[in-house]
């Protein structure tokens, strides 16, 4: 994709489903040009500090409010039903048929230029705020500072030094003893939100670890709103859980 064409995209509110993660996609190319490169895949790493593998329990806690670096280098903030700022802080994901558009994810704005989120303010790894901070998505909520994914990151943006040769190895090691582990078969790893058979409905599929494909849930969008990012990555009695707490 044409960096021109990017900003053509990043200007847009709605935007169609496979224009915009052809977008995503480039932009993580352009955030990753500009940093270090990474020691452990940032993939790998989670982003609550119950899950740390890496961090030592007894680290030093980061102070966010002289870092900022989540917020420039994770690209896609997902914003749940129910928490949406105004819909100019927002890209609406998008797909279409014969019969009309539908929504099926929303997301924080990137800032067309920097690519941190476009309500960041201050300089990185200096003094950061976020002018929505009080209604911030719950996404933010859940990035822990300390966890295994934020010290990553300020490794990669400098901020921190880098492991020695022996911690990363250590690192790796514990890392491929956790991914060794036997995963839950009912983990979804794909969703899509398509036209239903029935008229002025809409459904989730969803794709489990097993190879299982199945309908999760059929809706009426004018009463009901949900997500792609809502259900990626967890299990299926979550996922059924989520939709009957509505």
């Amino acid at each position: 994709m044409e960096d021109q064409q990017l900003i053509q995209i990043t200007r847009k509110r709605s935007i169609p489903e496979d224009e915009f993660y052809t977008a995503i996609n480039r932009m993580y190319e352009l955030v990753w040009e500009r940093l270090l490169p990474p020691q452990i895949e940032t993939s790998r790493l989670r982003s609550r500090l119950e899950r740390s593998v890496v961090t030592p329990v007894d680290a030093e806690i980061p102070d966010c409010v002289t870092c900022g670096v989540c917020c420039s280098s994770l690209l896609c903030v997902g914003v749940r039903p129910g928490e949406e700022p105004d819909r100019e802080l927002t890209w609406s994901v998008t797909k279409s048929d014969d019969e009309g558009e539908w929504e099926v994810d929303l997301y924080l704005r990137r800032d067309e230029e920097t690519l941190a989120c476009a309500q960041l303010e201050g300089n990185l790894g200096e003094h950061a705020t976020c002018r929505i901070y009080e209604d911030r998505p719950q996404m933010c909520r859940d990035f822990d500072a300390g966890s295994d994914r934020c010290h990553a990151l300020r490794r990669a943006y400098g901020i921190e030094p880098f492991l020695s040769l022996d911690e990363m190895m250590e690192a790796n090691a514990r890392l491929d003893e956790r991914d060794a582990l036997p995963s839950d078969p009912t983990l979804i790893t794909r969703v899509s939100i398509e036209r239903s058979e029935r008229r002025g409905e809409l459904q989730i599929n969803v794709k489990l670890r097993c190879g299982e494909e199945r309908v999760l849930h059929s809706f009426d969008p004018a009463v009901e709103t949900w997500r792609h990012f809502q259900f990626e990555g967890i299990t299926l009695t979550a996922a059924e859980a989520l939709i009957a707490g509505r």
